[in-house]
């Protein structure tokens, strides 16, 4: 994993050896929720000399230059910091248009280079080959410190308890991310089951794989390294029929990529459908289709209320549906 060199990544929109401490190892868990994303945003100058010598030109022009061109400069040194506090605050319902996503998740990934440098040696060197479990909790005692996105402990436990009521032979996960859920729903398959992992990230796969091979599921784990519509059109023309998906990757293309299994008709009788953050940060369409009308029509759901991945405090929705 070293050097683990990240790559922009693409799945925000569709058609859409470092041996140095980092701020973030040295961030303190109670530090102010200010100072927090400052401090994020210092690791990204020390990652790319570019971005802080823009920073150092915007600041010479809002200090020197005529007023309005003042006001320009203030609001470009000032937005990535809001955007950082923003997307770190977990009850945040802050919406961004489809191509201002697009940069901003490719710029954090890029910037929070330390971040995952540190979550691999980390959880790498708190793990035991072949463990599957000791991979789970080396990586939720670093997350409970250093949050990310995985689906997490206490919502992990919902996913356990739907994969060993399914006994899935056919899994798909939209969205695997650092491979998390991956290792999480492999253990619980049997030597001839398969789980589809589904994710347009380079530096997700990288991790992922990883922890998948440290976990010792690499037999039951196929990685799919592209666009979930693109899967999804490929299961239709292989035939493949998923009975488990586990749908957790961008939000605004949970309902699509579902009425598109639906259309495809790669969901298996008696499928079921388990999606990740329904509230937080949320997926209102998906939510309304599902409990509504037409998606009562086609599928039983049940809404499981818990909590945000590493919040104590932060409320999230679990939603578990299964095909009539």
């Amino acid at each position: 994993l070293k050097p683990f060199c990240p790559q922009p990544s693409e799945c925000c929109i569709r058609d859409k050896g470092r041996g140095s401490v980092s701020s973030l190892d040295a961030m303190p868990a109670n530090i102010h929720p200010v100072m927090r994303p400052l401090m994020l945003h210092m690791e990204g100058f020390s990652q790319c000399p570019w971005h802080l010598a823009i920073y150092g030109v915007l600041v010479v022009v809002a200090a020197f230059a005529p007023i309005y061109l003042r006001v320009i400069a203030a609001v470009l040194l000032l937005s990535p910091l809001y955007i950082w506090k923003q997307l770190m605050d977990y009850g945040s319902r802050l919406k961004f248009p489809p191509l201002a996503s697009y940069f901003i998740h490719n710029t954090l990934w890029f910037f929070s280079k330390g971040y995952f440098e540190t979550f691999a040696e980390t959880v790498m060197q708190n793990c035991k080959e072949g463990d599957p479990d000791s991979v789970i909790k080396a990586v939720d005692d670093f997350c409970w410190k250093q949050p990310t996105m995985n689906v997490g402990d206490v919502k992990g436990k919902i996913l356990d308890e739907a994969v060993m009521q399914k006994k899935p032979k056919v899994v798909c996960e939209l969205g695997s991310f650092l491979g998390y859920s991956t290792v999480r729903i492999a253990r619980l398959l049997d030597d001839k089951a398969k789980l589809h992992s589904v994710d347009p990230s380079a530096l997700g796969l990288t991790m992922k794989c990883a922890l998948v091979s440290m976990a010792g599921q690499s037999s039951k784990v196929v990685n799919f390294f592209g666009f979930s519509d693109v899967f999804l059109k490929q299961c239709a023309e292989d035939g493949t029929k998923i009975d488990f998906l586990f749908i957790d990757h961008v939000k605004e293309l949970y309902l699509a990529d579902l009425k598109l299994a639906i259309d495809l008709g790669v969901l298996a009788p008696g499928a079921m459908v388990v999606a990740d953050n329904v509230l937080t940060p949320g997926a209102p369409d998906y939510k309304a289709w599902i409990l509504g009308e037409e998606g009562c029509k086609l599928f039983t759901t049940e809404v499981k209320r818990t909590l945000l991945e590493y919040s104590e405090t932060v409320p999230d929705e679990v939603l578990i549906s299964i095909l009539k």
